[in-house]
């Protein structure tokens, strides 16, 4: 094993709780290596081009219903990264969009840190001089304190298959966050949608959300959707063929958009949402060397509670790393 840089981070993730971490850690002054499977960084911030359409086609908008993260929006609005969008919501705070696509504001969280895309950690190992990552192209990464900041299952499964590595509290805390699948149909029309404001309010089931990702200034291409499934719909036909999904739920709307589907794709997202949520912000142990767990599901089940969570994380790591 490599010699440990002991000022260094390792960040498994790149979602919201990943680059809250990071970028909290950077400010601290540590060394700090994002590591994320995709092959860009965002998660579920994430946008697609079709042709010359683009889509939002994971979360769809931001609220901030605690002042930290009023504050992190206040500074993304002020340097042009989001704008208000009245989309419907059940909650009377402002929501925000990003124009031109939910990719551009991770491309702009990651730019001042180093990030490797397009790696699947498979393994951590713990020793006395730091946290070992091996990695899916034969390589590994070594660091004094690791974040990770992936779903909960998968960050489980990076551990021992019984989780003799870590302690019980941990190990049951993240055992209890569940989540919830979500089927995504990015689908272009003949023209414009012609939905009013941008957004349908739809469902529960078996459509939850359709957005016009150009009337959301999100594509330039008129009449591109972003249709969301519902939950117990993307659990019942998660196996269907995407044909069928997309013909099933694009006829939900069909007759309020009054134009034909010329082209779609499909995106399932097999840990959409966190259904089950924890109390703690973070957890943390200190053995054998500093180790924190963030993302949705711990203290919140929305974007702005990964965003907190990664915060969270950081704090304790930083302070952990000075020690």
């Amino acid at each position: 094993m490599a010699e440990t840089d002991n000022n260094k981070v390792i960040v498994l993730g790149s979602g919201m709780a990943g680059m809250a971490a990071a970028a909290s850690l950077r400010q601290a002054g540590l060394n700090v290596l994002v590591i994320d499977k995709g092959s860009v960084p965002g998660g579920r911030v994430a946008s697609r081009k079709i042709g010359p359409a683009i889509f939002d086609h994971g979360l769809q908008h931001f609220h901030a219903e605690t002042s930290p993260f009023a504050a992190s929006l206040a500074e993304w609005q002020s340097s042009g990264l989001i704008a208000p969008w009245s989309a419907p919501s059940t909650t009377s705070f402002p929501s925000f969009r990003v124009p031109g696509g939910m990719r551009l504001l991770t491309r702009h969280l990651a730019r001042n840190l180093t990030v490797r895309q397009s790696c699947r950690a498979l393994a951590v190992t713990p020793g006395r001089s730091g946290w070992r990552i091996t990695l899916d192209d034969g390589t590994d990464e070594t660091a004094g304190g690791l974040v990770v900041a992936i779903p909960a299952p998968q960050a489980l499964a990076l551990f021992d298959t019984d989780g003799s590595r870590l302690p019980p509290d941990i190990r049951d805390g993240l055992s209890a966050i569940e989540y919830q699948r979500c089927i995504a149909v990015m689908a272009r029309l003949g023209g414009p949608s012609g939905i009013a404001g941008g957004a349908l309010e739809c469902g529960p089931e078996p459509l939850s959300w359709v957005a016009d990702n150009h009337a959301k200034g999100v594509s330039d291409e008129p009449g591109a959707l972003t249709l969301l499934a519902g939950p117990e719909f993307s659990r019942q036909f998660w196996e269907l063929g995407d044909d069928l999904v997309a013909f099933r739920l694009f006829g939900c709307i069909q007759s309020k958009v009054g134009r034909p589907l010329a082209e779609y794709q499909v995106k399932r997202w097999r840990l959409a949402r966190a259904s089950a949520t924890i109390a703690e912000r973070h957890l943390a142990t200190d053995a054998p060397r500093p180790l924190a767990f963030a993302g949705e599901g711990l203290g919140g089940d929305r974007s702005e509670g990964a965003w907190l969570s990664g915060l969270s994380a950081a704090r304790w790591m930083a302070a952990r790393m000075a020690a």
